[in-house]
């Protein structure tokens, strides 16, 4: 207030000066080093301030008022009910796992008592050499104080389930055109069919396309129609 008091009264008398003599000088000069002082305050002032990176409320206060803190200081944990999303950095085996749309769960940091719904939105790309993982991320159904902005949460993942289906390990699978075959016994020849599945870290998983009673054989050094006979180890 005293700043913009000496620049208004700096402007007042300037004003009563013709332009020119020593004294409009002098004038000018006042009215100028009053501008930049105040300008200078204006600046300053601003450092005094500081502001959430997005709306919310107030519900940890980490500092008193006068208190001085260093840079990148945690002041206050702010909660806020805009939309907000998890990211969850999946371990590459349970890739193929999960579809965009899949079910998750989330529940604040060590409490299970609350939790909110949510559902796959983003799968990345790339898997993470450092540390074996993908990011994927969910949508929040229900947002809960407990929820804060780059805070911790815990995820579960509902992956794609399967009914009656069979495991198979890599070694058995033929891949041929975007497509998956198996070497059948039928009747005491080779067969090749085609099968259902998803690719999984472990081998493949047959959803349809095999029966109970089927015997799949290693396609190594097989091919159509020739006879074999299969030998079960003990």
């Amino acid at each position: 207030m005293n700043s913009e008091k000496t620049l208004k009264d700096a402007q007042i008398n300037f004003n009563t000066f013709q332009n020119e003599g020593a004294s409009y000088k002098s004038a000018l000069e006042n009215t100028n080093s009053a501008e930049s002082n105040l300008k200078s305050l204006e600046n300053n002032l601003s450092k005094y301030y500081i502001s959430a990176p997005y709306d919310g409320f107030i519900t940890v206060r980490n500092v008193e008022v006068g208190q001085t803190v260093a840079p990148y200081t945690s002041m206050f944990q702010i909660s806020s009910n805009d939309e907000k999303v998890v990211s969850i950095n999946l371990d590459e085996k349970y890739i193929n796992k999960v579809t965009l749309g899949s079910p998750i769960k989330i529940y604040p940091y060590a409490d299970t008592t609350k939790f909110s719904s949510g559902n796959i939105y983003y799968i990345g790309i790339n898997v993470d050499e450092t540390n074996g993982t993908l990011e994927i991320r969910g949508d929040i159904d229900k947002t809960l104080p407990e929820f804060l902005f780059n805070s911790t949460v815990n995820t579960i993942i509902q992956g794609e389930s399967f009914k009656d289906a069979v495991l198979l390990q890599g070694v058995y699978t033929i891949q041929k055109k975007n497509k998956t075959y198996v070497y059948l016994l039928k009747n005491g020849k080779s067969k090749l069919v085609e099968v259902q599945g998803v690719p999984v870290i472990d081998g493949f998983i047959v959803i349809s396309g095999l029966e109970n009673d089927d015997i799949v054989l290693s396609p190594k050094n097989i091919t159509e129609n020739i006879r074999v006979t299969p030998i079960f180890e003990s």
